[in-house]
């Protein structure tokens, strides 16, 4: 394979594209939508880019930030870290978002759903909001 050839592929480091995620991948989906409706893919998990994201807009390194969450915030660490960074995480299975995901939120999500990407499902049977 060509060094421009391998340039050229599709993976999880490229900005997330709904058409080239299905050419590229089957029944697989973990992702992040982030509070402007962007779509990212969770990398390295929906956690560590969660930290990472939250460290980056505090101003703090992934440790501190890790170190800011709330005692009563351990035991559901992944809401915390929604709540916080004001994102949705997305699997295959469906999606989770502690609070009613915004509009440009739902848009994404929709698109996902519509595309056969996510189950139109809000996940762990805390939340059940329309996306209408």
């Amino acid at each position: 394979m060509a060094a421009n050839e391998r340039l050229a592929m599709y993976d999880m480091h490229c900005d997330f594209d709904i058409e080239q995620h299905k050419k590229t991948y089957v029944n697989y989906c973990e992702c992040i939508i982030d509070r402007n409706g962007k779509i990212h893919y969770a990398i390295p998990s929906h956690q560590g880019f969660l930290e990472i994201l939250g460290a980056r807009e505090n101003l703090l390194t992934r440790q501190e930030y890790v170190y800011s969450c709330p005692e009563e915030m351990y035991c559901d660490y992944l809401t915390w870290l929604l709540q916080d960074n004001e994102c949705v995480a997305v699997w295959s299975d469906g999606w989770y978002s502690p609070v009613r995901p915004n509009a440009r939120q739902r848009s994404s999500l929709l698109k996902l759903i519509s595309n056969g990407l996510v189950k139109n499902r809000s996940m762990f049977g805390r939340t059940s909001y329309s996306l209408e």
